[in-house]
């Protein structure tokens, strides 16, 4: 996960002022499921970067800033990271692009 990955969630309203409840914003959630990458991960990472817009530009950004504070082996990670900037790349290519 990212740093700030607290700062950055997005408060649901549930009408109480005792309890909040937060979600990984759109960005951080692509980037919780590369880690793990199966199952479902796949189709739910393609399905965020539609419905967003999310660029694989930011991805690899916030990715590479997560990575900097993971501590151990990151080749995994890296190579479902190509994997979802790809996808990232074919979903918000432009048309005629």
């Amino acid at each position: 996960m990212h740093e700030d990955y607290l700062q950055d969630a997005v408060p649901v309203p549930i009408g109480t002022e005792l309890v909040h409840v937060y979600v990984l914003n759109p960005l951080d959630l692509i980037i919780s499921k590369i880690a793990r990458y199966s199952g479902p991960d796949a189709q739910d990472i393609v399905e965020v970067i539609s419905r967003f817009q999310i660029s694989a530009e930011e991805i690899e950004r916030r990715a590479e800033e997560a990575l900097a504070g993971y501590v151990g082996n990151t080749d995994y990670l890296r190579m479902n990271l190509r994997d979802v900037l790809a996808a990232a790349e074919r979903l918000t290519r432009g048309p005629g692009s």
